[in-house]
C-alpha cells in the first residue's frame, strides 16, 4: 500500500474485509493444497498489514464488510460513495454483468447475473466441519472480535484440534 501511495499520492484504498471462515472456505474449495493453518495466518497478516496503513492514513482508507455489502449494498455504496466523493448512481445498485463459466465437461457458457449474489453468504457453515471452524476461530480470534463476527459454538476438545493441526500440516 505504502508503494501505491508513493505511485499516486492521492490514493484512496477500500479494504473489503470477508468473515475469515467464508474467505478460508472459499479459497480452500479453488486451491486445496495449502493448510488452514497457512491460510489463517495470511488472513491475519492481511488484516494487521492493512489496518494499520489504514490508522497512518485515514483520509486514504476505508473498510467495508463484505457481508454488509451483501446484505445492505445502498448504506454500503452510499459510504464508499462518500467517501470517494462521487454520487451514488441507481445503476451501482441496481445492475447486470455477464460471466463465463466452464462446466465439468470443459462446456464454456456465459450467466447472466442481476444484482448482488447471497447465495454463498453462509456457505462456510455447511463446508467446514468442526476442527476447521474450531482453528479457524482460535486462530483468527482477535479479529473475529473486532469485527464483531459471532463465534460458532463448535468448540472441540483441545486433544482433537491437535490431532487435526497436526493432520493439517
Amino acid at each position: 500500500l505504502d508503494i501505491l501511495e508513493k505511485i499516486f499520492p492521492s490514493v484512496k484504498i477500500i479494504n473489503i474485509i470477508r468473515d475469515p471462515r467464508a474467505a478460508i472456505a472459499s479459497s480452500f474449495a479453488r486451491w486445496p493444497s495449502n493448510s488452514f493453518s497457512y491460510r489463517c495466518n495470511r488472513w491475519n497478516c492481511s488484516i494487521s498489514l492493512s489496518k494499520e496503513w489504514g490508522s497512518k492514513n485515514p483520509d486514504h482508507y476505508m473498510e467495508v464488510i463484505f457481508e454488509n455489502l451483501l446484505t445492505d449494498l445502498n448504506n454500503s455504496l452510499e459510504k464508499v460513495c462518500e467517501f470517494l466523493g462521487i454520487s451514488l448512481e441507481d445503476q451501482m445498485i441496481h445492475f447486470r454483468y455477464h460471466q463465463g463459466q466452464w462446466s465439468v465437461n470443459d462446456e464454456y457458457k456465459e450467466k447472466e447475473f442481476e444484482g448482488v449474489d447471497q447465495s454463498k453468504l453462509n456457505y462456510w457453515k455447511s463446508h467446514l466441519n468442526a476442527n476447521q471452524l474450531n482453528l479457524i476461530e482460535k486462530d483468527c480470534e482477535k479479529w473475529l472480535t473486532v469485527y464483531d463476527y459471532p463465534f460458532t459454538n463448535n468448540r472441540v476438545r483441545r486433544f482433537e484440534n491437535y490431532l487435526f493441526v497436526l493432520k493439517d500440516r
